[in-house]
């Protein structure tokens, strides 16, 4: 049978709850009230008494140690080559609504308060998770809430991108219907040219202008991929997969063409330097000859 040995007893000033070891001599310890006590292990004494979410009674449910690398979260940027100077810390309470990070320092072992999350789980968070360098979960029995660290001014970009998008679409929705005067959802090649054409005129995006000029055998090429049964019509919902296809082979065939031109212009001049080879011979061949006729008539 294994004997257990009594080690040392910590004297908190509230009932434990939660535990994270920061190294061999140092602990924090949470407690009821939603404080988070700093004890150091070798001489068994309380260094620090954090009031970590003081609008709790109850205790603290979650010492999270993050491993995010992401700045949005750290509040700087990470250099993995660099002495790592703090650890991440995510911490809840199971009677508040909301969590905190902290900065740990690991020269002094303090922690500073960084960052408070608002949540709407109105029964407290039981625990912390998390699931991405910009992802925090925070969870109770009831409830799961994903929260995401974003770049507003990052956020504000995409939506200004998906803004623009949705109007994009219409345009080319509404200069489509005016094409399909059969109103189909579908054009043959000659309408959808003229499409093409009043896309570039009209809204002047780059790829548009591409495939308002593209060459008679990309616009073959392509039109036979899309409509490999030879109906003769290509649907609206292939106009973006069909624009995309007319830039891609239009550089394909753009490169081709330019090999095409490279290596005749090799072999032109491979016969322009044969030719000049030849024509120096020939030149040679009379010099020599009219010096041997010289010389016998010198003779």
């Amino acid at each position: 049978m294994r004997n257990l040995k009594f080690v040392k007893t910590f004297k908190l000033s509230n009932k434990p709850t939660r535990l994270y070891q920061i190294d061999d001599n140092n602990l924090l310890v949470g407690t009821e009230g939603g404080k988070i006590e700093h004890w150091t292990v070798d001489n068994g004494e309380c260094k620090k008494i954090y009031d970590a979410h003081p609008e709790s009674e109850a205790g603290i449910s979650a010492i999270l140690e993050l491993t995010s690398h992401s700045e949005l979260l750290r509040g700087e940027p990470f250099d993995a080559n660099a002495p790592l100077e703090f650890k991440l810390i995510a911490t809840a309470s199971a009677g508040a609504k909301e969590f905190r990070l902290w900065k740990l320092h690991l020269e002094t072992q303090v922690l500073y308060p960084y960052l408070k999350i608002e949540t709407t789980i109105t029964d407290g968070i039981k625990y912390l998770c998390e699931s991405s360098d910009t992802q925090i979960i925070a969870a109770n029995e009831k409830v799961i809430k994903f929260y995401d660290f974003i770049d507003k001014a990052n956020k504000d970009v995409v939506e200004k991108e998906k803004k623009e998008k949705v109007e994009l679409g219409k345009q080319m929705s509404e200069i489509f219907l005016s094409v399909d005067t059969e109103k189909r959802a579908k054009l043959d090649r000659a309408s959808f040219i003229q499409y093409f054409k009043l896309l570039s005129v009209k809204i002047g995006q780059a790829d548009f202008k591409t495939a308002a000029r593209v060459s008679e055998e990309c616009m073959d090429d392509v039109w036979f991929e899309l409509d490999p049964e030879g109906t003769g019509y290509i649907s609206w919902h292939a106009v973006r997969p069909f624009i995309a296809r007319l830039v891609a082979h239009e550089t394909e065939l753009e490169e081709e063409r330019r090999i095409a031109a490279e290596e005749r212009a090799v072999r032109l001049a491979e016969y322009n330097r044969v030719k000049a080879e030849r024509e120096r011979r020939r030149r040679e061949e009379e010099a020599k000859a009219a010096e041997e006729a010289a010389a016998e008539a010198n003779e």
